[in-house]
């Protein structure tokens, strides 16, 4: 099932969107020209990323200050053995909205 989370019109460089989709949260990334939809939640103790920041190409959680990939979740430092990559989900354009097939699991 399509679910819009943001319309192509509010694409903006910098956009950081905090959304909800079958009681997953999930944030809406467009940054360096690309849009990403992760899952909202730390591989570590599943804290909230949308607290953390940005470093190239990564988003840093602000808790324990691991980073993971915008494009496929993986863990780009790995700062503490227990952690585990954060979801990502394909981005799909449909009907003028940025958005996700959703089934409930990602990658």
């Amino acid at each position: 099932m399509f679910y819009p989370l943001v319309s192509e019109d509010e694409l903006k460089e910098g956009l950081f969107e905090k959304k909800e989709v079958e009681g997953i949260s999930l944030l809406v990334i467009f940054r360096h020209s690309k849009i990403y939809i992760i899952e909202n939640k730390c591989g570590h103790f599943g804290m909230p990323l949308h607290k953390g920041h940005f470093e190239e190409d990564t988003i840093v959680c602000s808790y324990h200050g691991i980073s993971f990939n915008l494009s496929d979740g993986e863990i780009a430092n790995r700062p503490y053995e227990n952690c585990a990559s954060v979801n990502t989900f394909e981005v799909v354009s449909k009907e003028g909205f940025i958005g996700v097939e959703f089934s409930g699991t990602g990658k």
